[in-house]
C-alpha cells in the first residue's frame, strides 16, 4: 500500500480515526487489520455496518460526530470543496485524503485554505486504480496539524512513484 509506504499507520491506528465517507469499507477494514481498535465510520448510504449514518458535507452531521485525532478517507471527488473544510475543521492530528492528482494545481483558493489552518501538506503520488472510479490520476493528500504529527507519522518523501492512472 502506498499509503503505508509513507506513513507510519501503525502509530495512527493507536488513536480514535474516522472515515466519513466509508463507502464499502476499505479503508477502515485495513486499518482494522493494522490493528485499528478506535475506528469510526460514517457514510449516507449503509452498504457496511456504520458507526454513523450521516451526510459528512454537513457542519451539523460533523458536530454530532465530534473531532477525531485522524481522518482517513476517500471522498467522492465532487464533494471534495464540502469536504476538506469540514474534514481539517474536525481533525486535531492529521488527515489523509485520497484525491485527484490535479486538485491542488492551479487552484490557489484550496491551497490557501490548507494553509490558513496551518496544515503542512505532503503529497504522495502512484496511485493504483479503484473501481468504479472515473480512470484520472490520484495521489493521498497528506494534511498534518504540526511539525510534532507529521515527526511521529511521515515516514517518506514527496512523489518517489511515478503518476499512475486510477
Amino acid at each position: 500500500d502506498v499509503l503505508a509506504e509513507h506513513v507510519r499507520l501503525r502509530e495512527l491506528v493507536k488513536l480514535p480515526t474516522l472515515d466519513p465517507f466509508t463507502g464499502t469499507g476499505a479503508i477502515p477494514d485495513y486499518l482494522r487489520r493494522l490493528g485499528a481498535e478506535r475506528m469510526f465510520t460514517n457514510d449516507i448510504q449503509q452498504l457496511v455496518p456504520l458507526t454513523y449514518q450521516y451526510d459528512a458535507t454537513s457542519r451539523f452531521n460533523w458536530e454530532c460526530m465530534g473531532v477525531f485525532d485522524y481522518v482517513v478517507t476517500s471522498p467522492p471527488f465532487e464533494l471534495l470543496d464540502l469536504a476538506l473544510p469540514l474534514i481539517l475543521y474536525h481533525t486535531r492530528k492529521a488527515a489523509f485524503l485520497h484525491v485527484p492528482g490535479d486538485y491542488l494545481a492551479n487552484s490557489k483558493h484550496r491551497l490557501q485554505m490548507i494553509t490558513d489552518l496551518t496544515w503542512s501538506v505532503k503529497v504522495i503520488y502512484g496511485l493504483p486504480p479503484v473501481p468504479g472510479r472515473p480512470v484520472r490520476p490520484c495521489v493521498w493528500l497528506c494534511l498534518f496539524q504540526d511539525p510534532v504529527t507529521e515527526s511521529v507519522l511521515w515516514r517518506g518523501s514527496d512523489g518517489v512513484h511515478p503518476p499512475r492512472d486510477c
